[in-house]
């Protein structure tokens, strides 16, 4: 054989990893659970509630927020108090959408318009300033 000797640490070369070869070859598989993903799939299923109109299907997630708003409607200090801050972050968030929907140029507000009616041509009056090629 060779001068290399097999032993403790010093596996043999043909069992080594090869350079760019990972130790574990099939790695995590996808869609492997963790907290965060148990948690959203738990929030994500639908329940059946009762309404004044009938029944209706919603989330989990819709529903614990329904019961805390009216929880906080009814007068409980603890949920007003947990809601306001949610609230002001939901009223700070709808304004930034308001302020960036204002500073969209009308060229730029056409071109929304025609992709959500579905005329997604291609705007002619922006010249072409290369060639791919180039």
């Amino acid at each position: 054989m060779s001068d290399y000797e097999i032993g403790y640490g010093r596996p043999p070369k043909s069992t080594r990893f090869k350079p760019g070869q990972s130790g574990n070859t099939k790695g995590r598989p996808k869609g492997s659970t963790n907290l965060e993903n148990l948690l959203n799939k738990a929030l994500d299923a639908k329940v059946t509630i009762e309404t004044p109109n009938g029944t209706k299907r919603i989330t989990k997630r819709e529903a614990i927020m329904l019961k805390w708003v009216n929880q906080a409607l009814s007068g409980d200090p603890k949920s007003i108090q947990a809601l306001l801050p949610w609230i002001a972050k939901a009223d700070e968030h709808k304004n930034k959408i308001a302020q960036m929907l204002e500073d969209v140029s009308e060229e730029d507000k056409e071109i929304l318009k025609g992709f959500a009616n579905g005329n997604q041509t291609n705007n002619t009056t922006t010249p072409v300033t290369g060639d791919i090629a180039e």
